[in-house]
């Protein structure tokens, strides 16, 4: 049989579009591809022409491997975010000339396709104007512009299919596996929302909870929503109260300066940029910057490295296209929000035994977990696994608390401890310090997880939980953290041998990123000074571990 499906492949894999296949090097990139990748235009309703990019899994044998679609979200923010910054195949620098291979890449595992959706979005385009955008009518494009690619590529028609996406992608995504679910000829097995919009405005206004940290993040913050929030559930404008309401809470985070996606992590530019005013405040409400891109994130870069002509030409977009853009204001003015949550959705999808995952970062005020939390609980299901923590090793292999999870028959809902754990943009950039990352896995009863990984130790990488010094950071906290590595290389370290490979590999890598060696030997006096019980057992001088490790 297995014979007989091969043959039918190999005969369906020349149908591919030979004239979508990117063929071009990519700018910045510098390695050979050992798999192809696609793009090209997908067929919405009408004239619109919505951009696609096609990458195809890494493994050897990708016509077995399923297919997921990816959907950023905004509305009217590109999925070459998600490509380019999060999960795709190589990742940009921050400098906008620069790809890097990305080790975690969700191609790994699955065929992957990126759409810049809906239409106005990206490289996206129409030549008929359009009035207005509702989830329906972007559901539908997004339908067409998937049958469409299945007779570009019939040899993944039978795959099994998964479709994921974050922030507004929580409305996307499930408004679409409707149609999907209805169309017998797509092998749909279920979707994963992170960090997703799934009822309106009341999960905006539920940021305020960040302000109460002695609950944030425990199992004890599961309480239901006040009655003014149900309230706020519903349309801007449509509650004269909520506007004053939305206002104060978003007031007392942004004028804070913080990073509304990750509570810990740094704004990119001033954070007087974030200070908002009256006439923001709409934008606010589904947290996309008036001047284009995400709050709090440069989006110039990406911008930069999307214009290039030689990409452009590479990625086989129309000259007369115009600039591409992270975020199409036009679109977002012209959204109708007509839905108030995806509870049809849901339950739909359940009732026709499909896997669903739902997953959030615990300290990102933008999308809280307690408010997808709320979403789950009216759903009223059974929950057939309790509320349970789960673990992930820490350098040392140590295991350390990582978020909950449970589970409702065929939904499982996550919350990821660590700030660092969200699929975002800031990982690649040389101002950020994140060092985790998270990557699909597919087991062998064919289900597909989500799987972390720690990167502090990967010293090929480039860039670890260390800063470069050029960039904005504070170099004493950078520092600091220098010693808190040493603690944890002695608790681990039994041998003094093994103790100084680490600590040298990870001396060597930051002096490579600017820091300088004579504070770097200040600071492995101070942890000696301070912490000399833990490396008393290797009867080892002062003098002589600096010189193993700084010399």
């Amino acid at each position: 049989m297995r014979v007989v499906i091969s043959l039918y492949l190999l005969v369906a894999v020349r149908a591919a579009p030979a004239e979508d296949e990117v063929t071009l090097p990519l700018p910045g990139l510098g390695v050979q591809l050992p798999w192809k990748h696609y793009s090209g235009y997908l067929n919405g309703t009408g004239d619109r022409k919505l951009h696609y990019w096609f990458i195809q899994s890494a493994n050897p044998e990708p016509q077995y491997d399923p297919l997921v679609l990816w959907l950023n979200g905004g509305p009217g923010c590109s999925s070459m975010v998600g490509l380019l910054l999060e999960h795709g195949p190589f990742k940009l620098q921050a400098d906008g000339n620069r790809l890097e291979m990305n080790p975690f890449s969700w191609n790994k595992v699955a065929n992957m396709l990126y759409l810049e959706a809906p239409v106005g979005v990206g490289y996206s385009y129409t030549d008929k104007p359009i009035k207005e955008y509702t989830d329906s009518i972007v559901a539908m494009d997004n339908y067409k512009a998937l049958s469409h690619f299945f007779k570009k590529f019939p040899e993944l028609k039978r795959n099994e299919f998964f479709m994921a996406g974050e922030s507004y992608g929580g409305f996307y995504v499930p408004t679409l596996s409707e149609f999907v679910l209805n169309d017998l000829s797509i092998n749909f097995k279920g979707f994963a929302v992170g960090n997703g919009l799934t009822k309106s405005i009341v999960q905006k206004i539920r940021h305020r909870s960040v302000q109460n940290p002695d609950k944030t993040g425990t199992k004890a913050n599961k309480q239901k929503p006040p009655p003014y929030e149900k309230k706020a559930n519903s349309r801007y404008g449509s509650e004269t109260r909520c506007p004053g309401r939305m206002k104060g809470f978003v007031n007392s985070v942004t004028k804070l300066g913080v990073n509304i996606y990750d509570l810990y992590a740094k704004c990119s530019g001033d954070i007087r940029d974030t200070f908002l005013t009256q006439d923001e405040l709409k934008n606010v409400l589904y947290w996309r910057e008036v001047k284009g891109g995400y709050h709090c994130f440069d989006s110039k870069f990406l911008e930069k490295y999307m214009n290039k002509q030689r990409v452009r030409e590479a990625l086989h977009i129309p000259d007369r296209l115009k600039s591409w853009t992270t975020c199409s204001d036009p679109v977002y003015s012209k959204y109708n929000f007509q839905n108030r949550n995806v509870f049809k959705e849901f339950r739909f999808a359940l009732n026709n035994q499909k896997r669903l995952l739902v997953y959030n970062g615990d300290v990102d005020p933008l999308v809280t977990y307690q408010s997808n939390q709320w979403f789950i609980d009216d759903l009223d299901l059974k929950e057939t696994k309790p509320y349970t923590a789960w673990g992930l090793k820490d350098e040392m292999g140590n295991l350390q608390n990582a978020g909950f999870w449970n589970e409702f028959g065929n939904l499982r809902f996550v919350t990821i401890k660590p700030s660092e754990l969200e699929v975002k943009e800031t990982t690649e950039t040389n101002n950020s310090a994140s060092y985790l990352d998270i990557m699909l896995s597919y087991d062998t009863d064919g289900h597909m997880n989500t799987s972390l990984y720690d990167k502090r130790d990967d010293f090929d990488f480039s860039i670890i939980n260390f800063p470069f010094l050029s960039s904005n950071i504070p170099s004493s906290p950078a520092y600091g953290v220098f010693i808190s590595h040493l603690i944890h290389y002695a608790r681990a370290s039994t041998k003094y041998t093994d103790f100084v490979l680490t600590a040298r590999r990870l001396s060597d890598k930051l002096l490579s990123q600017g820091y300088v060696c004579d504070r770097l030997t200040s600071s492995l006096r101070r942890f000696y000074g301070r912490y000399g019980e833990l490396v008393i057992h290797y009867d080892v001088p002062l003098s002589r571990m600096v010189d193993d490790i700084l010399s």
